[in-house]
């Protein structure tokens, strides 16, 4: 009862080299037809349900078993603005109903039942399988007929588990002759040697008792444990100490800014060993190194002060982890600064609570930064989201000169008009700087626009590298627009300092 079961379905995409390289794909209407059964299955069950998207599935569908004709779609659909398709909530349909109909493409080709002796595509790939053995396979799928595992005896779902039982077995292995050419006989004896590196013997291989009678098998009485010990908690398998944290200011800019946020962390613990500074990690069955960073950026946003806490082992000071790591950074990876933090000061979730935002319009775009914000709809796991930009957004302003000629230089910008925004940052959700675009322009923005993250505030303008302030705030983690520290009116006032902020 206290389990929480999750079932992620996908839809069926026919793949090339596979036994059903042949068959149809369902339509469109019939996996919604499917997943709403599915969906009504599991509120029934109490079951948490994932599924694909079907019109994401079905232009999988087309390009998995296309062929060149398909090469000028594509590049179609690319220049009409089809970006990170892959996810759900970028994935514009239409764009590429429109691809395929410029180009007069029958989907049904690609979507349909090929026949067996077809020429496909790809036939002239050569992935190491027999001729006919992936139409063999294809032919007992329909059949409804099994093919048991090959390199296991005939007739056998799993490998013996012990010894005595894998010699006794003689069975020929099972070999479908499907290409790879296998050697069945060394199988056998790798097998073989896996089990007795393990000492994988009978409990009873002892023999039969004095009386005749099999010997009963000893009883395991389980020793008491205390209470307090029963949790299990995993030996660590390194000597590590306190270590002592260090929170480092850094921007992302040019290439860097096309680094995802997981790609981001990785970059990081990778510079630090460049670095030969050692990180702390966690205790437990999958250590991790102990790095706090701030909210997730999106891909291609270009930041100027972004934030991470570390905990190094050992205290190298500030002047030299700064040195350090500024020699091994990469291209726009640049470290601005680093403070050593004390045990008790607050982390970055716990006292952050709003961040400005930089982003440069196309010619022609007109917003009134004055205009109270809308709602904007967002599908998350399949439902739709409702996110109220006017709840977060704090200032938004156009920047003036030479503040717009500093930004423009810093990032690497053409000309053009820059708007600046305060969001907060919130126990419980934010807006991401093109939602916030998006609902002064009551529709999706054009692609065009370039954003920036600018800085990162704590209360009342509260630089995170102040430390002597943060330790006077009390903040919990979790904080609502209400208890916001900050909580300015919409109005078009000018933010701090950028020049400041961004160094």
């Amino acid at each position: 009862r206290d389990a929480d079961v999750t079932v992620s379905v996908s839809s069926h995409v026919p793949k090339p080299h596979t036994p059903f390289q042949w068959c149809a794909m369902d339509t469109v209407d019939e996996i919604r037809r499917k997943q709403k059964i599915l969906k009504e299955t599991s509120r029934a069950e109490r079951v948490d349900l994932k599924w694909h998207e079907p019109t994401s599935s079905w232009v999988e569908g087309i390009f998995a078993r296309g062929d060149r004709r398909l090469c000028d779609v594509l590049e179609d659909a690319w220049r009409g603005g089809a970006r990170f398709d892959g996810w759900d909530e970028h994935l514009k349909i239409a764009i590429w109903q429109e691809a395929l109909a410029k180009h007069r493409i029958d989907t049904t080709l690609y979507l349909g039942t090929i026949p067996v002796d077809a020429r496909l595509p790809w036939d002239h790939i050569d992935v190491g399988l027999a001729e006919g053995f992936l139409a063999w396979e294809y032919r007992r799928a329909l059949k409804d007929r099994l093919s048991h595992p090959c390199g296991k005896p005939y007739k056998t779902l799993l490998h013996h588990t012990t010894i005595e039982d894998a010699l006794a077995d003689g069975r020929k292995l099972v070999c479908y002759d499907c290409g790879v050419a296998c050697d069945l006989t060394k199988m056998r004896e790798e097998r073989l040697v896996y089990l007795r590196k393990l000492d994988a013997h009978k409990p009873d291989a002892g023999g039969l008792s004095p009386s005749g009678e099999a010997p009963e098998p000893p009883r395991f009485i389980a020793p008491a444990i205390p209470k307090e010990r029963r949790r299990c908690h995993p030996k660590p398998a390194f000597v590590q100490g306190a270590g002592t944290r260090y929170r480092v200011r850094y921007t992302k800019l040019a290439r860097a800014a096309y680094t995802s946020h997981l790609d981001t962390s990785r970059m990081l613990q990778r510079l630090l060993r460049r670095a030969e500074l050692p990180v702390i990690y966690s205790r437990g069955f999958h250590p991790h190194p102990d790095l706090i960073f701030g909210p997730a950026l999106g891909l291609g946003i270009a930041a100027l002060a972004e934030l991470v806490d570390v905990r190094l082992d050992g205290d190298p000071g500030e002047a030299a982890v700064l040195s350090r790591m500024r020699a091994a950074s990469p291209e726009g990876i640049r470290i601005e600064q680093v403070a050593r933090l004390d045990e008790h000061d607050p982390g970055i979730a716990r006292v952050l609570c709003a961040g400005d935002y930089a982003a440069l319009l196309p010619a022609g775009l007109a917003i009134d930064p004055t205009r109270v914000p809308a709602t904007v709809e967002r599908m998350h796991k399949g439902e739709v989201k409702i996110i109220d930009v006017a709840r977060f957004l704090v200032t938004c302003r156009f920047a003036e000169e030479p503040e717009a000629a500093l930004l423009r230089t810093q990032l690497d910008w053409p000309a053009g008009a820059i708007l600046l925004s305060r969001v907060r940052i919130l126990g419980d959700g934010s807006a991401k700087a093109s939602e916030v675009i998006e609902s002064l322009l009551g529709g999706p923005p054009p692609s065009e626009i370039r954003h920036a993250r600018l800085a990162l505030w704590a209360a009342e303008d509260t630089d995170l590298f102040d430390l002597p302030s943060l330790r006077t705030l009390k903040r919990p983690a979790a904080r609502t627009a209400a208890e916001s520290p900050i909580d300015a009116p919409l109005v078009a006032e000018p933010l701090p300092d950028t020049e400041a902020a961004a160094v």
